[in-house]
């Protein structure tokens, strides 16, 4: 795996700003609609607020969070009740 580039470093973490509020809330919807509703359906809440050139890959239940795609780079956003985090995951 090649380190991920400075441009795409400065893309993820402008998204990863922007994207907050909403993922925020969309865990807490998820704390009490979960049992109910489809994980999918969050996905494409989400994909739809994603800047042009990243690519939802698949939504995750445990931890809540999703994972996408920028230039090749595979990188994961994950939510608790504590914390927002992305990471590289390939």
């Amino acid at each position: 795996m090649k380190p991920t580039n400075a441009a795409d470093l400065k893309r993820i973490n402008a998204m990863f700003s922007t994207i907050q509020g909403l993922l925020q809330n969309l865990w807490a919807r998820w704390q009490d609609e979960g049992k109910y509703e489809n994980i999918d359906d969050y996905g494409k809440v989400i994909a739809k607020n994603l800047p042009k050139g990243f690519k939802l890959s698949r939504m995750t239940k445990r931890p809540f969070g999703f994972e996408f795609s920028i230039n090749g780079g595979l990188y994961a956003i994950k939510a608790t009740g504590q914390y927002l985090s992305w990471k590289r995951v390939s």
